[in-house]
């Protein structure tokens, strides 16, 4: 076998997740092959929490940016949001407009630049007295613009998700998870849906109310006869904790074995706990008149207030809310012990301990208060299909919460309210919109034709018109686009094609003046693709030199090796980088120098060999999976020692009909294949409801005298 052949070897851990999840060691096979070794990342791909909640815990200046943009609308100010026009973009401007829809607003695309805002931009946002600028998609690498928009009063929000320069701009908030800790990469339209779901919450009466949940821990049920040993509270506005007060408390006697059991504190944990006093007169300081969250208040209350009594004289006289009498509201017929709870809300905390439990009792409170209002829920089935349209349409690793942005969003996408995405679903022959291979080949090239011919604001024309005849203009005005963007593509690429087949190295590094920038990032992933090869596709602006880059790794931190002899930025796989015409020459030397050292022939990393099980399941596994794109590849399989037996042409396609014993296969190739018995590695795709298999690679087989 090809030695860049490589099939699942982690017999231990394809075995361990197998057994551990209760699997077929097909996928967990899979698993492995994407490098999910652990359970905890296999549970997380395979059986996700799909919340935005986090919006306050993942951004920093989250509560920030939602404060400027609440007293704006509370002002009735003008907001602008201004964005890149491509389909993340795009997606991301429509997913705050929905979430400012009572709000003054004026909605732009960047018209001038292939990338950024320019110059015209700037004054089209100072033209619209706007008191607020939030950016979708762009604003992170440009300080000199944001600086003249915040030089006239404006305050600005930037809702981006490229890597920040050195010196970031000046803005008032920085929604980025490339500026974040956690760096998780996330397209701008799910970074706008985060925002979004923010500004949603935001107005839910008592949002913004700091409050406390807590939990004690006792020697026994009766606060007259028994004891706090233990007291854990949250403080938290929002979603977002404030602090947490966690104490053991001195108890005056000794643990009966039957509560160690129940609690895990032992004796000896308490020794050195403080008194009771010194404790309660800490603790009251400490939840102020903050109003107080518990699971079956009574409990708690009853041995805390007995507390306060007898160690400072007074009562606790805060509100009282109980996260039980919530939920039985809410869900009837079904257990209401905090175990349960936890268990149905797929909450991740120790048990029986104070802090733990009163963390738990504070998502359990935000869940059925916030995230299960109507309004939320609303605004996030309506919005997670643009999320999940910009996410496909972008270089975004389909992983984590990306992945499931994606596979759950495309699925609410066929019932979108939005009047505009079924006019689209009907014009470009979309028959099944929750599929995301019809979205990423049909709908998507579609919304980022305008930008690709420099007709940015048709884009936005489109989803901003108010009646079917407006809408039904602009789509014809941009499929006939799209018709010349084909034709201009099909020329174009072939040229670039026989250039890039002559570039022998590790890397294709080409130039054109010819090329309209807009469809140097399509050229270069698609060469990227054919010849598995990085490639860099430059277009002549100016006194640079201005590339897309595609790759299959983390082609972005290789510019960073260069030093700054060039600029890039953009995501791991796919970003833009920017060099000097007369620095090109020392660029392309040191790239390519760095790549004949550092890159190894593509290697093809194989699910499994086809069998029975793969003949059966390929379909449901095809499902577990997917949606497939970068970080999630499409699931490879090999096949040995199949004869070709007819080869004909199908469209832009070969049709190889391949027999082994008496069952015949039907892949489909972009190269023909001669005659003869070859091991053929294939990938499966959806397209228009039907499976279909793409041959990858091929060699010939042991034992062609079986022909």
């Amino acid at each position: 076998m090809k030695k860049n052949w490589i099939l699942p070897k982690n017999r231990e851990i394809i075995d361990y997740l197998a057994a551990q999840l209760n699997l077929d060691r097909h996928i967990s096979a899979s698993l492995a092959n994407r490098n999910i070794m652990d359970l905890k990342s296999a549970k997380e791909f395979l059986y996700p929490d799909l919340n935005f909640t986090d919006a306050f815990e993942i951004f920093s200046d989250m509560e920030k940016a939602v404060s400027i943009i609440s007293e704006a609308v509370s002002k009735k100010q003008k907001i602008a949001v201004l964005a890149d026009s491509d389909a993340d973009g795009i997606s991301g401007l429509l997913i705050i407009e929905d979430a400012l829809a009572d709000a003054d607003t004026s909605l732009f695309v960047c018209e001038e630049t292939a990338y950024g805002i320019g110059k015209k931009d700037i004054e089209r946002i100072l033209a619209s007295g706007a008191a607020v600028l939030i950016t979708v998609d762009v604003g992170i690498s440009q300080k000199e613009e944001l600086d003249k928009i915040r030089s006239r009063g404006i305050k600005v929000v930037i809702c981006d998700h490229h890597q920040p320069p050195e010196i970031p701009p000046m803005a008032d908030a920085i929604i980025d998870p490339a500026c974040e800790k956690n760096n998780s990469q996330m397209s701008a339209s799910l970074v706008a849906f985060y925002l979004g779901c923010a500004i949603i919450l935001a107005r839910i009466e008592g949002f913004g109310q700091t409050k406390i949940t807590c939990d004690v821990e006792t020697t026994g049920m009766s606060a007259a006869t028994h004891q706090i040993i233990e007291i854990g509270a949250v403080k938290f506005r929002g979603f977002k904790v404030l602090d947490t007060f966690s104490s053991f408390v001195k108890p005056s006697r000794s643990l009966s074995p039957e509560i160690t059991y129940i609690t895990g504190i032992k004796n000896r944990d308490l020794e050195d706990a403080p008194p009771a006093e010194e404790v309660f007169e800490k603790f009251a300081e400490w939840i102020g008149d903050s109003p107080m969250i518990f699971h079956n208040a009574p409990f708690d209350v009853s041995f805390l207030s007995s507390a306060f009594k007898k160690y400072l004289g007074r009562d606790l006289d805060n509100k009282i809310l109980d996260t039980l009498v919530i939920s039985r509201k809410m869900y009837p017929s079904m257990s209401h012990r905090l175990e349960a709870l936890k268990e149905f809300f797929n909450i991740k905390n120790p048990s029986h301990r104070a802090l733990p439990d009163a963390d738990t009792t504070f998502r359990i409170y935000n869940i059925l208060r916030f995230e299960k209002n109507s309004s939320y829920r609303v605004f996030v089935d309506q919005n997670l299909p643009l999320a999940a349209i910009g996410t496909l349409s972008d270089s975004i690793p389909l992983l984590g919460k990306s992945r499931w942005v994606v596979k759950e969003g495309i699925k609410k996408l066929p019932k979108t309210k939005r009047f505009v995405f079924r006019m689209l679903f009907s014009e470009l022959g979309i028959r099944h919109p929750d599929d995301c291979s019809e979205i990423s080949f049909k709908l998507i090239p579609f919304i980022n034709t305008p930008k690709r011919m420099a007709e940015n604001r048709k884009a936005l024309e489109l989803f901003a018109a108010k009646k079917k005849k407006d809408a039904k203009k602009t789509i014809d005005y941009i499929s006939a686009l799209s018709r010349d963007r084909k034709n201009v593509m099909r020329y174009d690429f072939e040229s670039v094609e026989k250039a890039a087949r002559r570039e022998s190295g590790n890397v294709i590094i080409l130039r054109s003046e010819e090329i309209p920038p807009g469809f140097r990032g399509v050229f270069a992933g698609r060469l990227a693709q054919t010849f598995r090869k990085p490639t860099i596709l430059f277009t002549h602006e100016g006194n640079f030199w201005v590339g897309s880059a595609r790759a299959s790794f983390d082609i972005l931190s290789v510019f960073s090796n260069l030093g700054k002899i060039c600029e890039a930025g953009g995501h791991m796989f796919a970003c833009g980088v920017k060099v000097a015409n007369e620095n090109f020459g020392e660029f392309e030397a040191k790239l390519r120098g760095f790549f004949s050292g550092n890159l190894l022939p593509a290697k093809i990393k194989i699910d499994g060999e086809w069998d029975e099980w793969f003949e059966k399941n390929y379909k449901s596994a095809y499902e577990i999976f997917s949606p497939f794109g970068a970080g999630n590849p499409y699931f490879k399989i090999l096949n040995r020692n199949l004869e070709v037996q007819d080869i004909s042409e199908k469209q832009r396609f070969y049709l190889l009909r391949l027999k082994k014993d008496d069952k015949v296969f039907n892949i489909l190739s972009r190269e023909e294949v001669p005659p003869g018995f070859f091991d053929f590695v294939f990938h499966i795709e959806r397209n228009n409801g039907k499976f279909y298999f793409f041959l990858d690679d091929y060699e010939k087989a042991e034992g062609e005298s079986k022909k």
